[in-house]
């Protein structure tokens, strides 16, 4: 074991500087099934399903692309998937009552879910998976969330009364409430911030809010109960499925006017659109299965998933390009333990010119397979910001370490990644944007059946 661990010493990574075509595969939340099909959009097929919790109706992609979190309604739990791996992690996480939307903040330290039931939010720490019930009223039946991308805000769609609460997530309360339109069921905000887009399914218009003023500024007729939205990479579109027409209206990302209506499946609950632009998916109720609708007027295909899906999240296929990562892996002094350390603390390091730079401190890992032998895996991502408001960027994933530990071995590790930009990346930092890394470490127990646990997350903010 020894052995293993002093051959993984300073093991390098070395990354092309490539720039393939994306690729995708998608998540399908069927409540009917109690499962999360996984889907290949390259192909239009069915890869398989994934066991989360009862009645399943809505996903989120974390920033790094790592990880699929999914509200699970009858349960009141939200399950964690390894978006690389299309396996679940470790036990479900308590939240409040009826889940019904979840979304991350923009550095991925944190998770935001709507209690549908008890009409306020859950917090998750999503370096320990910890939820924690926040004393912030909304309105009756918060049935969608956005967060802004500074972090600092959610929106909240209250179905029930009408209305969009604007909540601090600083200072933990509503500080202001929007009048939109009967029965809001989905609300999704531009990609720089400014608007917020609101489906009202009762009324069957879209609301368009200035998130500047707080004013609606269109009410949009649309069709037969719009219950979902999701808005282009660029702005310049947003999709919003009518359930009662089997139909997507395309609208303008400014003026909110409808520019356009695709064909969907039966009753449409959840529409996404790969980063590209140039497919979106619907994921029909009644149907049974995913539309892959081609925007630019080619044949679709329809995708056979569970029952009764109610929601469908795209994740681009991440592929190292301009990133050189530096991976040591080595034993750690077992007598020296690290306590856990809280993501809104970690501690920043500055990059000077394009040395490379790493944390002041390393990612520790304290392992022990009781009883069963199990497999060991560590893998980094880093996220590219070129804007300080996080609200795009290229994400680069460090090529994974894995090492098996036998019955009843305890191995302390450390994981260091020092990561060397380029040319171009250092002149966005220094421009004003920064750069994220998450670490995860995993451990897989193979005896009896499968089961993966979460060892240890951490998040790294790098600003010039």
């Amino acid at each position: 074991m020894r052995g293993s661990v002093a051959a993984l010493l300073g093991l390098v990574a070395a990354l092309a500087l490539a720039d393939p075509a994306p690729a995708h595969h998608g998540y399908v939340a069927n409540a009917g099934d109690n499962t999360v099909s996984v889907i290949d959009t390259a192909q239009n097929e069915f890869v398989g399903d994934i066991a989360v919790g009862e009645f399943p109706i809505a996903l989120a992609i974390s920033p790094d692309l790592s990880e699929a979190w999914v509200a699970n309604w009858e349960s009141d739990t939200v399950s964690v998937l390894d978006a690389v791996n299309n396996r679940k992690i470790g036990q479900d996480v308590p939240v409040g009552s009826s889940p019904s939307d979840l979304a991350f903040t923009p550095d991925g330290a944190g998770v935001f879910v709507t209690n549908f039931a008890d009409d306020d939010l859950t917090a998750v720490n999503n370096s320990t998976n910890e939820p924690v019930p926040l004393d912030i009223p909304v309105g009756d039946g918060p049935e969608a969330i956005a967060i802004s991308p500074t972090g600092m805000l959610a929106y909240v769609a209250n179905y029930y009364d009408g209305t969009v609460s604007v909540v601090n997530l600083v200072n933990r309360r509503t500080v202001d409430t929007v009048t939109v339109g009967e029965g809001p069921r989905a609300l999704a905000l531009s990609p720089d911030g400014s608007r917020a887009y609101v489906a009202n399914a009762v009324a069957g218009t879209v609301s368009v809010i200035d998130l500047g003023t707080s004013a609606v500024t269109a009410t949009v007729p649309v069709g037969s109960y719009p219950n979902a939205l999701a808005v282009a990479d660029d702005g310049s579109s947003v999709f919003a499925t009518l359930a009662g027409d089997d139909e997507v209206a395309v609208l303008d990302g400014t003026s909110g006017a409808v520019t356009g209506r695709l064909g969907a499946g039966n009753v449409p609950r959840s529409v996404a659109v790969i980063p590209e632009g140039t497919t979106a998916y619907t994921a029909n109720q009644f149907g049974n299965d995913v539309s892959a609708i081609d925007l630019g007027g080619g044949p679709g295909a329809r995708i056979p998933v569970g029952r009764l899906p109610a929601a469908v999240a795209v994740v681009q296929d991440v592929s190292p390009d301009i990133i050189v990562p530096v991976i040591p892996l080595i034993p750690v002094n077992p007598v020296n333990p690290v306590n856990p350390v809280n993501p809104v603390n970690q501690p920043r390091f500055r990059l000077r010119g394009h040395s490379p730079q790493s944390s002041p401190r390393e990612t520790r890992f304290r392992v022990q397979c009781r009883n069963d032998p199990c497999e060991l895996e560590v893998r980094a991502s880093l996220r590219i910001f070129p804007h300080a408001t996080l609200t795009e960027g290229t994400v680069h994933r460090l090529p994974p370490i894995r090492m098996d530990l036998p019955e009843d071995q305890t191995e302390h590790l450390a994981f260091a990644p020092a990561v060397r930009v380029a040319s171009a990346v250092a002149e966005d930092l220094a421009a004003g944007g920064e750069a994220v890394v998450w670490i995860r470490g995993f451990a897989t127990f193979t005896e009896d059946e499968e089961e993966t646990r979460l060892v240890r997350k951490r998040l790294i903010r790098i600003r010039p």
